[in-house]
């Protein structure tokens, strides 16, 4: 029996995990945590829809980074509404520099949504681990 190889995946595998993690990941968490306004499904979309196409057939060292700071961004601003009840802007970024804020933030038990945090997390992980789809040269 073949292992796990770029030969026995399905070429849009890579593909599917991109489009499940920027764009599935963020509208279901939407949809289970209530927040149902049209413009913010509108805006997980179309986010997520341009991250997919300029990360697909990426370079795994180009992908890693972009990848794990929009998912500080997306758990960053689910803890953020969580806490004060607002979308996250410019101003707050003055807390995350001050320590007594963020050890006040976390002593309440850690993050609020660790199921959007292990969702994310293995998201990133078929993303990165996914081999994608590789063209033959032509001799």
């Amino acid at each position: 029996m073949r292992g796990l190889t770029h030969h026995s995946l399905p070429g849009g595998a890579a593909l599917w995990a991109l489009i499940a993690l920027l764009i599935g990941v963020p509208v279901c968490s939407r949809w289970l945590l209530g927040w149902s306004h049209p413009y913010g499904y509108w805006s997980d979309v179309a986010m997520g829809g341009l991250l997919v196409a300029l990360l697909y057939r990426r370079p795994r060292w180009l992908m890693l980074p972009v990848l794990l700071v929009w998912a500080v961004f997306t758990l960053g601003s689910a803890e953020m509404i969580h806490a004060v009840g607002r979308m996250p802007n410019w101003a707050d970024a003055a807390y995350l520099v001050n320590s007594e804020f963020v050890s006040h933030s976390t002593d309440a038990g850690g993050l609020g949504f660790p199921g959007l945090l292990a969702a994310l997390v293995a998201g990133l992980l078929l993303a990165i681990l996914l081999p994608a789809p590789t063209t033959a040269a032509k001799p």
